[in-house]
C-alpha cells in the first residue's frame, strides 16, 4: 500500500532538490502527478550521487553500484550506513535529508499501487542512467558527439521514461507514442545542454567539465582560459548554444504531436522548453557568463508560466512564442 506520510515527505522535498520540476510536475493530470513526481527523485539521488565534488571516481562507482542493487531487489532494505554516506557527500542540506530518507522514496516506487508498468519503466531507465554515469566517471568529454552521448544518460534516459508514462497513462495512443518517442532524446539533450552552458562556472569550480575539450583544443586555448575574457571562448558558447538550439527545435516538435486536448500534459512540457529557450537566449554572445551566473528575470519566469498555459491549445501560439525566444 501507499505511505501517505512517505508520500508527503515526497512532495514536500520536490520543491527544495529542483524549483524547475517544482514548477512543472503540478501542471500534470492527477493521475500522472506522483508517477512523475516518484521517478524524478529516484533519478535525483542518481545525480546526486554521481554530482558530488566530495567523493572520488572509486567511491561513486561502488554507490552507484549499491543503488542499481537497491533497484534491481538484490538488496530490499538499503543499510542505514550507506543512506547516511551518500547524505555525507553532498553540502547541500535538502539534498542530504533525500539521500537520508531514500527508503521514503522507494516505498512508494515498490508499493502495489505504483502501476507496475510504470515502475519497470522507472527501474529500466535509472539502471541505463546509473550504467552510463559510471562510464563518463572516467572518461572525458572530447568531442560533441561525446556530450551527446553524456546528456542521453543524464537527461535523455528521462525522457524516453516521461514518454512512456504518458502512453501508461493513456495520455497519447500507440501512434503518437511512436512519433513523439524518437524525439525525446532531442527534448531532453537540448534542456541538459542549456544546463551545461550555463552553469560552467559552478561546474567548473566542482571540477566537473562537460563543455568538449576539442572546441578548446580547436581554439588554441586551455579550458581554463574560458574565464580570461578571452574572445575564442565567446565563439566556443556560440557553437553550444547553436547545437543545442537544433535539439530545442526537436523538442518543439514533440509538444506540437501531443494531442491538444490534452492541455496538462501539453503545459507542463511547455514550461521547460519555453524556459530553456529563454535562458539559451540570454547565454548567446554573452561575455557576462564566463564571468558571473546569467538567469533569465522573475518577469520572464511568469510570463513564461503564463504563456504555456494560455497557448497550450494552438500549435501556431506555441511556435510563435518559441520563434520569440530564440529569435535573439
Amino acid at each position: 500500500m501507499i505511505f501517505m506520510d512517505d508520500l508527503e515527505y515526497c512532495w514536500s522535498m520536490l520543491p527544495k532538490v529542483s524549483r524547475s520540476f517544482a514548477v512543472c510536475i503540478p501542471e500534470l493530470p492527477e493521475i500522472t502527478k506522483d508517477n512523475v513526481m516518484i521517478s524524478y527523485l529516484v533519478c535525483r539521488i542518481v545525480d546526486t550521487i554521481e554530482d558530488s565534488s566530495l567523493r572520488n571516481i572509486k567511491q561513486k562507482i561502488k554507490q552507484l553500484d549499491y543503488f542499481n542493487d537497491i533497484l534491481s531487489r538484490k538488496i530490499t532494505n538499503p543499510e542505514k550506513e550507506f543512506l547516511e554516506e551518500i547524505a555525507g557527500f553532498t553540502n547541500n542540506l535538502y539534498e542530504a535529508d533525500l539521500m537520508r530518507n531514500t527508503s521514503r522514496v522507494l516505498n512508494i516506487l515498490f508499493s502495489n499501487e505504483f502501476p507496475e508498468d510504470i515502475k519497470e519503466s522507472v527501474l529500466y531507465w535509472t539502471r541505463e542512467m546509473i550504467q552510463g554515469m559510471k562510464e563518463f566517471l572516467e572518461k572525458e568529454i572530447v568531442s560533441i558527439k561525446d556530450q551527446d552521448k553524456y546528456c542521453y544518460y543524464a537527461a535523455g534516459t528521462v525522457g524516453h521514461m516521461l514518454t512512456e508514462i504518458y502512453r501508461f497513462n493513456g495520455h497519447i495512443n500507440l501512434e503518437k507514442f511512436s512519433k513523439i518517442e524518437k524525439l525525446s532524446d532531442n527534448f531532453a539533450l537540448g534542456l541538459q545542454k542549456v544546463n551545461i552552458i550555463k552553469n560552467l562556472r559552478e561546474d567548473f569550480k566542482n571540477e566537473r567539465r562537460y563543455w568538449p575539450s576539442d572546441l578548446m583544443k580547436n581554439q588554441g586555448i586551455l579550458y581554463e582560459d574560458l574565464f580570461n575574457n578571452n574572445g575564442k571562448a565567446l565563439i566556443i558558447l556560440n557553437k553550444l548554444v547553436k547545437n543545442a538550439q537544433q535539439h530545442l527545435d526537436k523538442a518543439l516538435e514533440y509538444i506540437l504531436i501531443i494531442p491538444e486536448k490534452q492541455e496538462k500534459l501539453r503545459i507542463f512540457n511547455e514550461i521547460p522548453l519555453f524556459l530553456a529557450t529563454a535562458t539559451l537566449s540570454e547565454c548567446y554572445n554573452n561575455q557576462r557568463l564566463f564571468f558571473e551566473d546569467v538567469k533569465i528575470s522573475k518577469s520572464k519566469l511568469e510570463e513564461v508560466l503564463k504563456k504555456s498555459r494560455r497557448y497550450c491549445r494552438s500549435n501556431q501560439d506555441i511556435k510563435n512564442y518559441y520563434a520569440s525566444l530564440i529569435s535573439r
